[in-house]
């Protein structure tokens, strides 16, 4: 994977980081652990070393709807009002977005980021 990466920062001149998702927790060791973190902040540490992610590492939730974490409409309802208070956009408008943004089915227990493991 970081093979892929590398190659693809080469190729189109930005850093990629490479994803992986997991079922269980991978036997990794001399990852970082953050907690409390953004998804999209997250990706940048990740150019420097590799990063293990679960669902309480990452505050965003945009990031848990993304990766199947919130279950149920109350949880919907959390992430369009948290929308609506930081875009000043019609509700309607988010929950159309919403309906059309892909979301794991299945979510992971661990995201790595940039890990080397098989």
């Amino acid at each position: 994977m970081v093979a892929v990466a590398r190659l693809f920062s080469n190729q189109f001149r930005t850093h990629w980081v490479g994803v992986k998702f997991y079922k269980q927790k991978p036997d990794a060791r001399d990852i970082n652990r953050p907690k409390g973190v953004r998804f999209c902040e997250v990706t940048k540490r990740a150019i420097l070393g590799p990063v293990l992610l679960d669902k309480e590492s990452i505050t965003c939730p945009g990031a848990h709807f993304a990766f199947g974490w919130n279950s149920g409409s109350q949880k919907e309802e959390e992430l369009l009002d948290c929308c609506q208070d930081k875009r000043q956009t019609q509700k309607s408008m988010l929950e159309s977005m919403l309906s059309y943004t892909p979301c794991l089915k299945e979510p992971p227990q661990f995201i790595g980021l940039n890990t080397t493991d098989d």
